[in-house]
């Protein structure tokens, strides 16, 4: 969520500066005039472009069960500082510990349960924030982080279903390098000792085999750096704006891949956005946050898109249908939807229709994928084999030749 730096006057006359994360600047105007501060200047921050691997983040499982265990304290009555100390005491992870000890800190100081999170952004997210405010607002937060629960728990089961998917594969092309790297060092250095004590003339592909073999062999350190080169700066490429762009509208033209990835983006959208709206998040925020969660640079520009013509007064349905990413069946849902008063409904629909979808796509993508990877293994294998058994080949039929030449 982007950061304003804000420049305001108190009554008093006295000049104040700080910064808000905000989803908008009218976000940030309307807290300032709440605080009674005459506004001289805001100005979004720029964002500082670093490399980075990873970030902190809570696992799904563990946020998962923070909200439900914390709805279920405060159904029973219990005060929201009360709660997480229990939850402090009964957490190991160190950093979940640490978190919740900020949260009591903040709270006893006033703040609300939003504001204390909102500090932990980064690392909680913005649709937790956004939902937990929207539940302190309209009294609903026990139901709210219900929710919450819910929503990373099918996450977690997402992520869960796509990674477990693809370990079978993963193994064999595993063992495929494996065989291919023991040809290449023990095989066919045998073949090409033997062919050279015989002195005999080799076919054009067994050289080539040959050559290329002896080739990775001298050269194989500095082919891994080669690789490590390229996979480091491919990492740094798709972290910039230009990166982003250009690999993701990739992913979503591949066959088999893209259409899968399609799959798992709408349902992602449609549970995110279907989960703020219930929870009683604005319009705005919901698909702000909703575009931050597909994951996918060309996509977000389109729910951007989405979120700027609602604020002009276009229905969502009607914004959709400009845009070729979301399929008619989506958008109809949609309509029906804001026509009958029941978006979150329609909207989980798509999701559950989707999740099937995906879990047939994930499915039938990991068997395509396992017989190209054993086809490519096979072949390669095939190929070398093929290559180091042609001179034997040929010197089994000179030796046929000078025995009948012989009788």
């Amino acid at each position: 969520m982007p950061v304003y730096e804000w420049r305001g006057r108190l009554k008093s006359g006295v000049i104040v500066k700080g910064e808000i994360v905000a989803v908008s600047k009218e976000e940030v105007e309307e807290r300032l005039r709440r605080e009674e501060i005459e506004i001289l200047d805001i100005v979004q921050k720029k964002e500082k472009k670093i490399f980075r691997i990873g970030r902190k983040k809570i696992d799904l499982r563990d946020l998962a069960l923070f909200s439900r265990q914390l709805s279920a304290m405060l159904e029973a009555g219990m005060p929201i500082a009360d709660a997480l100390n229990v939850l402090r005491n009964q957490f190991k992870k160190v950093m979940l510990k640490k978190i919740c000890s900020d949260l009591v800190e903040s709270i006893s100081a006033g703040a609300s349960l939003a504001e204390a999170i909102r500090e932990h952004e980064k690392i909680f997210g913005s649709l937790y924030v956004n939902m937990i405010e929207a539940g302190e607002r309209t009294g609903t937060l026990p139901s709210v982080l219900n929710r919450l629960s819910s929503y990373y728990e099918w996450l977690a089961d997402l992520r869960e279903k796509v990674k477990t998917s693809m370990i079978y594969p993963f193994i064999v092309a595993g063992v495929g390098v494996i065989a291919i790297t023991f040809f290449i060092a023990f095989v066919i250095p045998l073949f090409g000792r033997l062919y050279s004590y015989f002195n005999l003339e080799l076919p054009t592909l067994t050289r080539i085999v040959l050559n290329v073999a002896h080739f990775v062999r001298v050269n194989i350190l500095y082919i891994l750096i080669l690789f490590l080169f390229l996979a480091i700066l491919f990492v740094i490429f798709r972290q910039t704006k230009t990166g982003r762009k250009v690999i993701d509208w990739i992913i979503l033209k591949l066959p088999i891949i893209g259409p899968l990835q399609k799959k798992i983006i709408i349902s992602r959208f449609s549970r995110t956005f279907g989960s703020s709206v219930g929870a009683g998040v604005d319009l705005m925020t919901s698909l702000e946050i909703s575009s931050k969660v597909v994951n996918n640079y060309i996509v977000e520009r389109d729910v951007i898109g989405i979120q700027r013509a609602v604020a002009q007064g276009e229905s969502i349905s009607g914004a959709m249908k400009r845009y070729k990413f979301f399929p008619p069946m989506v958008v109809q849902m949609v309509a029906i939807g804001e026509q009958a008063g029941n978006l979150e409904e329609m909207l989980n629909r798509v999701a559950d229709f989707y999740d099937k979808e995906v879990s047939y796509g994930v499915e039938r993508f990991t068997k395509n994928l396992e017989v190209i990877l054993i086809l490519f293994i096979a072949g390669v294998i095939g190929f070398m084999i093929v290559s180091m058994y042609l001179p034997i080949f040929k010197l089994i039929g000179y030796i046929s030749e000078a025995m009948k030449g012989g009788i």
